[in-house]
């Protein structure tokens, strides 16, 4: 049978057709233009009230351009919007501004900026938070010194180390006063003797434990055992060492007693000082200086780590730009800013920026609202610096994971962590050579 059709078919069929062509196109809509650029959560406590404090949150495009601005107060929720910006990412800056009522009276402005932020982020504003950190310090005086042998010696308790002069021994300093030890509470002390050549002589680990806030007598003679050593040697000549910490845990990072330091500037090998099975574990943190470049590793498991860092760094400063090619490890980058020095005002800004990554890094500006806070205030005045340094930290794989982990305070000290400090001018500049990673402000924002 054959089927023929007639013109109300043929209507039918094409009211079908524009039915289902349109209901496809609403389907393939693009979802409306969200214009959030972040969201941050400020705590109760996290703004405080002592030295008129204030910190802004600032959102800006890739010349520096302000997109939106807002004093940030505690215990409240803020967001920045631009509907005009359509781009992905911007530069989010966390601004902070002081001034201080006693001592110097000097103001301060400090900022963060962390360059190439996804749009529609969410980051919580916490102070550090706690669990972590030294309780305190305590004093202290030490009796008993062998005065036969011993040059110096080392009191690392689980948060520092002091470093104790024989005051009895030829040729040293009379002084035999009050040290401080800031610790976590309470702490045992790790006693290190060494000759007058920095060589250790052995160590004690006595049980006895100490309490910050107070005073102790500590005695220092005892029957120290003998360290025992590994030999590391490397391919060619340059200035390394290592830190060597004890674990007293194996199931917590966080404690750590510095038993032995060793470097060398003049050969192929270094000798590393560990007592043995002292400690359950150990953490180390080594590192390489050589060709005005600096290099770290904090490992949390093992007594040295000289696997570092593998970068390259271009750099072209202009004005208030850094155009920059990272390439190599993946990591965080650190871009210092100075600014020309005044005695009442002092000036710091850190921008951060994703490693393997080819852009610009221009400074924000600021709005009328900051700068009239600052009589010394000047655009033009901030220098880019010369260096860039490279922060790869475990579990930390973005740019955005790195900001909330330090705008939420976590504190990362735990975390094995491998630190570069390069130069790509033709010098390193005053005070900030090898700033080191607590510029990455470890500590909590």
């Amino acid at each position: 049978m054959i089927h023929t059709s007639t013109p109300k078919t043929k209507a039918t069929l094409l009211l079908l057709f524009l039915s289902l062509f349109f209901a496809s196109s609403c389907d393939q809509e693009e979802e409306p233009f969200n214009p959030v650029l972040v969201t941050v959560q400020v705590s109760a406590d996290f703004i405080s009230s002592s030295n008129d404090q204030h910190i802004y949150l600032l959102a800006s495009d890739n010349e520096g351009n302000i997109l939106e601005y807002r004093q940030l107060e505690n215990d409240q929720t803020f967001e920045l919007n631009s509907a005009s910006y359509t781009e992905s990412t911007f530069t989010l800056s966390f601004i902070e501004t002081m001034q201080y009522t006693t001592g110097s009276q000097q103001k301060h402005l400090t900022g963060k900026s962390f360059h190439g932020i996804k749009r529609g982020s969410k980051f919580p504003l916490k102070k550090q938070l706690p669990g972590y950190g030294n309780a305190g310090f305590f004093n202290f005086t030490v009796q008993n010194f062998d005065d036969s042998k011993a040059n110096e010696y080392t009191l690392a308790s689980n948060g520092g180390i002091s470093y104790v002069t024989n005051p009895n021994y030829q040729g040293n300093p009379t002084f035999n006063g009050e040290y401080s030890l800031y610790s976590r509470n309470p702490t045992r002390l790790f006693v290190v003797k060494y000759d007058v050549d920095k060589k250790p002589l052995g160590y004690l680990f006595p049980s006895t434990t100490y309490t910050v806030s107070r005073e102790y007598t500590i005695d220092v003679d005892g029957t120290y055992s003998p360290f025992q050593t590994e030999v590391i040697n490397f391919s060619a000549n340059g200035f390394v060492g290592v830190a060597v910490y004890g674990r007293p845990r194996t199931d917590n990072y966080e404690e750590l007693y510095k038993i032995s330091n060793s470097s060398t500037s003049d050969n192929n090998s270094l000798t590393v000082y560990y007592p043995g099975t002292t400690f359950p574990g150990y953490a180390s943190l080594s590192w390489l200086n050589e060709n005005n470049s600096y290099y770290e590793n904090f490992n949390k498991s093992t007594r040295s780590d000289f696997d570092f860092l593998n970068v390259e760094a271009t750099m072209n400063v202009s004005n208030q730009t850094i155009t920059c090619s990272l390439k190599g490890n993946n990591g965080i980058a650190l871009f210092g800013f100075k600014f020309t020095k005044s005695d009442s005002e002092v000036y710091n800004w850190d921008s951060f920026v994703s490693v393997n990554s080819n852009q610009a890094i221009t400074l924000p500006k600021l709005p009328a609202e900051i700068i009239a806070k600052f009589d010394a205030y000047s655009y033009n005045s901030w220098q880019p610096e010369s260096q860039v340094e490279i922060l790869q930290l475990e579990s930390v794989s973005s740019l955005e994971e790195y900001a909330a982990s330090k705008t939420n305070g976590t504190w990362l000290g735990s975390l094995n962590f491998k630190y570069s400090h390069l130069n790509s001018g033709s010098s390193f500049t005053g005070e900030h050579r090898f700033r080191n990673y607590p510029d990455f402000f470890r500590d909590g924002f």
